[in-house]
């Protein structure tokens, strides 16, 4: 069993390959003001024999604010949440829900079939699909 610092470092290690293999990172937490406006959402990255199945965590963002593009072999998924306007008789102790512009890419494999690409919002998450090509699937090859 690991001890919690080198549980911790494997942790980090770990995520550090897997933003580097997907092409994908999240920004670090902001440390000051300037920074709050922007956030990005988790991204869940599920492999299956059909392609990859993406899995984004948007609570609170309307699909018509949601953009999901494809560009030089790169999948960008962008938006902006709102700002709720509330009356509140107290202050806040801590905010720490981000609002405001995200922005997240995923670099695709070579593999993918761009134009099958489908995506589906559905109870604060985005699930895109991105199909092998046909080319790229695993076959069986007669010998005659």
């Amino acid at each position: 069993m690991l001890l919690p610092q080198r549980r911790r470092l494997f942790i980090d290690d770990f995520g550090r390959d897997f933003d580097r293999l997907f092409g994908c990172a999240v920004p670090a937490v902001a440390s000051d003001k300037s920074q709050l406006a922007s956030w990005a959402p988790a991204i869940d990255i599920e492999e299956t024999e059909e392609g990859l199945n993406l899995h984004v965590d948007l609570p609170g963002v309307a699909t018509d604010a949601i953009e999901v593009n494809v560009e030089e072999g790169t999948l960008l998924i962008s938006g902006e949440r709102n700002t709720e306007k509330k009356e509140n008789k107290g202050n806040f102790l801590r905010v720490e829900r981000r609002h405001g512009r995200f922005e997240r890419s995923v670099k695709l494999p070579q593999w993918a079939d761009v134009n099958g690409i489908s995506a589906q919002g559905k109870n604060g998450e985005l699930t895109i699909k991105i199909p092998r090509a046909e080319s790229s699937k695993a076959r069986k090859i007669e010998i005659h």
